[in-house]
C-alpha cells in the first residue's frame, strides 16, 4: 500500500517529534523547523518509539511497528549536525 503524501509528512513529523521528545534531537529556538543533535543516545528514540506504539498513541500514523522503526532509522542520522541547519545557512 503507497502512503499519500499527506501521510508521508505526518509520519516523517511524528518521528522527529518522537526523538525530539527522547532528547536525541532537539528543535531550534529561533526556527520552529530547525532540528539538530541532541545530548541522548539515539536508542532512546527507538525505545520511545516503540513505548508509544504499544500504547497505540500512534495510532493512524502509523499501522507496522516496522514501518515506524524504518524511519526513525532515517530520520534521526538526517538531522545529526551539530547545529540547526537554519541557523547555518542564515549565517552563510
Amino acid at each position: 500500500m503507497s502512503l499519500t503524501e499527506e501521510q508521508q509528512k505526518r509520519q516523517h513529523q511524528a518521528a522527529i517529534q518522537i526523538a525530539v521528545d527522547a532528547g536525541v534531537l532537539i528543535r531550534c529556538e529561533t526556527h520552529t523547523d530547525g532540528v539538530f543533535s541532541g545530548s541522548v543516545n539515539v536508542t532512546e528514540a527507538y525505545t520511545l518509539a516503540n513505548e508509544q506504539y504499544s500504547k497505540g498513541q500512534l495510532e493512524g500514523v502509523f499501522t507496522l511497528r516496522r514501518e515506524l522503526l524504518e524511519l526513525m532509522e532515517k530520520v534521526v542520522p538526517e538531522y545529526r549536525t551539530e547545529q540547526c541547519p537554519l541557523c547555518v545557512k542564515e549565517s552563510d
